[in-house]
Protein backbone atom coordinates (compact mmCIF):
# COMPACT_ATOMS: atom_id res chain seq x y z
CA UNK A 1 0.00 0.00 0.00
CA UNK A 2 2.79 2.48 0.89
CA UNK A 3 4.16 2.30 -2.76
CA UNK A 4 0.11 3.42 -4.12
CA UNK A 5 -0.27 6.22 -1.73
CA UNK A 6 3.98 7.40 -2.59
CA UNK A 7 3.30 7.52 -6.10
CA UNK A 8 -0.47 9.37 -5.88
CA UNK A 9 1.12 12.04 -3.58
CA UNK A 10 3.88 12.53 -6.08
CA UNK A 11 0.92 12.98 -8.36
CA UNK A 12 -0.61 15.48 -6.84
CA UNK A 13 -3.19 13.58 -4.63
CA UNK A 14 -4.65 14.48 -1.63
CA UNK A 15 -5.90 11.94 0.76
CA UNK A 16 -8.11 12.07 3.77
CA UNK A 17 -8.68 9.95 6.05
CA UNK A 18 -10.79 9.05 9.21
CA UNK A 19 -13.83 9.97 7.22
CA UNK A 20 -17.47 8.40 7.22
CA UNK A 21 -18.71 9.87 3.81
CA UNK A 22 -22.36 10.68 3.65
CA UNK A 23 -23.33 11.02 0.16
CA UNK A 24 -21.51 12.00 -3.23
CA UNK A 25 -21.83 15.49 -5.13
CA UNK A 26 -22.65 15.02 -8.51
CA UNK A 27 -23.06 17.23 -11.55
CA UNK A 28 -26.22 17.59 -13.29
CA UNK A 29 -24.39 15.47 -16.15
CA UNK A 30 -24.07 12.61 -13.81
CA UNK A 31 -20.43 12.84 -13.17
CA UNK A 32 -19.18 12.70 -9.53
CA UNK A 33 -17.54 15.57 -8.14
CA UNK A 34 -17.16 15.64 -4.57
CA UNK A 35 -18.40 14.35 -1.31
CA UNK A 36 -20.19 15.53 1.60
CA UNK A 37 -18.45 13.40 4.91
CA UNK A 38 -18.33 13.53 8.45
CA UNK A 39 -14.86 13.89 9.99
CA UNK A 40 -14.37 14.50 13.72
CA UNK A 41 -17.63 15.10 14.33
CA UNK A 42 -17.99 17.85 12.13
CA UNK A 43 -19.38 18.27 8.68
CA UNK A 44 -17.08 18.72 5.62
CA UNK A 45 -17.66 19.13 1.94
CA UNK A 46 -14.73 17.55 -0.26
CA UNK A 47 -14.94 19.08 -3.89
CA UNK A 48 -12.27 16.84 -6.74
CA UNK A 49 -10.91 18.76 -9.87
CA UNK A 50 -9.90 15.90 -11.48
CA UNK A 51 -11.50 12.82 -9.74
CA UNK A 52 -13.04 10.81 -6.38
CA UNK A 53 -11.68 7.75 -5.18
CA UNK A 54 -13.48 5.66 -2.45
CA UNK A 55 -11.77 2.92 -0.24
CA UNK A 56 -11.91 1.15 3.00
CA UNK A 57 -9.49 0.60 5.34
CA UNK A 58 -8.98 -0.57 8.51
CA UNK A 59 -6.84 -3.73 7.28
CA UNK A 60 -3.40 -5.02 9.23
Amino acid sequence: MKPLVETAERLGVKAHYGMRIERLVVERDGRVCGVVARSYGGRVTVRARRGVVLATGGFT
